[in-house]
């Protein structure tokens, strides 16, 4: 079996371009969704929303709109000035909370550092391992909340955002790090210091690219509009058992459970004996109390190869294979793959 990192026979979607439609959702208590890509953020729209930290400790989140009205976010650590670049969302398929963690520290600790944050219409608590968060609405952003904690001590290891007594999301893991793995972090004449950001890229390089792919299946759109509110999370890796990467996970999340039929590409082991990192093909399917959607997508062909129904929740039933699989993603030997937990 290949491995994953942290965290079939691909049908050719031709894909929407920027600044796609919006597809209206079948359940008219979600909003519209915007399929295609966002367009850049107006730097004249943006203001600041939320800040924590003074001077070098100084971290701060900024909103801005883009020429459709998406919600763009922006951020600066150790710096009054406005952010040099934005993120610009997908209407509809929002992440629930978008925060931006920093700090740094002397040496290979984290001694200072705080968090900022936007909180989506609907989430009615977010929780850290400091207790619940405070949120204040912030006027002209549709009813999105801000929030700032930290600024002297380190940022959060664990954040947890509810609907009601429903989970939605939660994140753990101190993503910033001395050594700049997987964070945008450096140094300087008093040590490390650095953000990570719980904001999907969705404009630019192979996250955006994956996305595209896995939003352009007519049978994702579907799933989306019929049992929307939905969200898009942040991607994982997916890597050989040899090493190398065959490409990415896109997480696309509901709100809600839904059960639904669908027909998908689905990925599995290569047969034994043929050396290939994956066997995919398409199947039809019954998701039974489903809140996810992953698809998986080999970024050297750009094909979404498989999409999970029920990757962590829920059941899901192959009711019968519409295309047989067939092996792709290159040489890879299972072997190597690492054994056990």
């Amino acid at each position: 079996m290949t491995m994953r990192a942290v965290v079939g026979v691909a049908v050719v979607i031709a894909l929407v371009g920027c600044g796609g439609h919006r597809a209206t959702p079948a359940n008219s208590s979600a909003p519209p969704i915007e399929i295609g890509r966002p367009e850049p953020a107006r730097p004249a729209t943006a203001r600041l929303v939320a800040a924590t930290g003074h001077g070098a400790h100084r971290l701060a989140l900024w909103a801005a709109r883009n020429p459709a009205g998406d919600l763009c976010v922006g951020w600066r650590l150790g710096s009054a000035a406005r952010p040099t670049s934005y993120s610009c969302q997908r209407s509809g398929l929002e992440r629930p909370v978008l925060w931006v963690q920093g700090g740094g520290g002397a040496r290979d600790n984290v001694d200072w550092g705080g968090d900022v944050g936007l909180v989506a219409p609907g989430v009615t608590r977010v929780a850290t391992d400091s207790g619940d968060i405070h949120l204040r609405r912030v006027p002209g952003l549709g009813g999105w909340r801000a929030f700032s904690q930290g600024g002297a001590t380190q940022p959060t290891s664990d954040l947890r955002a509810y609907s009601g007594r429903q989970q939605l999301l939660e994140d753990t893991g101190l993503w910033i790090n001395p050594d700049g793995e997987g964070c945008d972090c450096g140094r300087n004449a008093n040590g490390w210091f650095g953000t990570y950001a719980y904001v999907p890229e969705q404009q630019r390089g192979h996250d955006a690219h994956a996305l595209d792919r896995a939003l352009a299946l007519p049978a994702v759109q579907t799933i989306l509009r019929e049992h929307g509110p939905a969200w898009i999370d942040l991607p994982e890796g997916w890597q050989k058992c040899t090493g190398g990467t065959i490409g990415e996970a896109v997480d696309l999340k509901l709100w809600h459970e839904a059960s639904f039929f669908a027909t998908l590409p689905f990925e599995d082991t290569a047969p034994s004996g043929m050396h290939a990192a994956y066997a995919s093909g398409v199947q039809r399917v019954f998701a039974s109390d489903s809140n996810e959607l992953q698809a998986w997508v080999d970024t050297h062909s750009w094909q979404v190869v498989g999409v999970d129904t029920a990757f962590e929740h829920g059941t899901e039933f192959r009711l019968d294979t519409v295309k047989e699989p067939k092996p792709g993603g290159g040489y890879d030997d299972t072997a190597q793959c690492p054994k056990g937990d």
